[in-house]
């Protein structure tokens, strides 16, 4: 009758750890089509609730492909190898897990969320097999500011997101220089905001 009641499905299964009816949970799969015809303020409502849910990691892990109906540039991260010691998940499981560990606010949930798009599209390999993505943050803001224009949502979060986006592999010494050099780049709150993606990033990793 409603398909919103997909999304809210995953967003009960993702905040309070229920596990979806077997039957609920076919129904969710076989009818995620319909997510198409909801209007994107009210996709980006269920979304960013989801994302703050204790149990993000877990719920789209299983629920992906019918978020995948209104964010495709997700599924190509399913199952994506990234060939590296450096890290343990494929693309999307390190992105729910750094979803997961990051402080609470919506804005910061949705650059965990959305911080490596770009990787699927910028891989590339060394003879040794060794895996790069070289440029994945460029790409990965560019990915983001088409899903966040989709979702309707509002300017302060697409510049607070992309800029994290665009900062999140940057490497900040931890010396006086080189934190005073961030600070003229970036106002305090954005730069405590990166650190923040960085470390949930970090735990990500392995």
């Amino acid at each position: 009758e409603d398909a919103l009641r997909i999304l809210r499905a995953i967003r009960f299964a993702s905040v309070y750890g229920f596990q979806i009816e077997e039957k609920t949970k076919n129904a969710i799969f076989n009818q995620k089509h319909l997510l198409k015809n909801i209007s994107a303020e009210r996709i980006a409502t269920e979304l960013l609730k989801t994302l703050s849910g204790n149990f993000v990691l877990e719920t789209l892990s299983q629920y992906y492909p019918a978020l995948g109906e209104v964010i495709p540039e997700l599924l190509p991260m399913a199952g994506f190898d990234q060939h590296t010691k450096y890290h343990l998940y494929d693309v999307l499981t390190h992105t729910l897990v750094a979803t997961k560990w990051i402080e609470n606010k919506p804005y910061l949930k949705l650059a965990a969320f959305l911080h490596d798009m770009g990787k699927p599209g910028t891989f590339s390999r060394e003879k040794n097999g060794t895996g790069h993505f070289y440029g994945h943050e460029k790409e990965s803001v560019h990915i983001a500011k088409q899903i966040m224009e989709r979702l309707k949502l509002d300017n302060l979060t697409k510049n607070r997101v992309s800029t994290l986006i665009e900062y999140h592999d940057s490497k900040i010494a931890p010396t006086e220089k080189s934190v005073k050099k961030w600070l003229n780049k970036l106002d305090p709150d954005t730069f405590f905001d990166l650190l923040a993606l960085q470390k949930a990033d970090a735990l990500a990793h392995h």
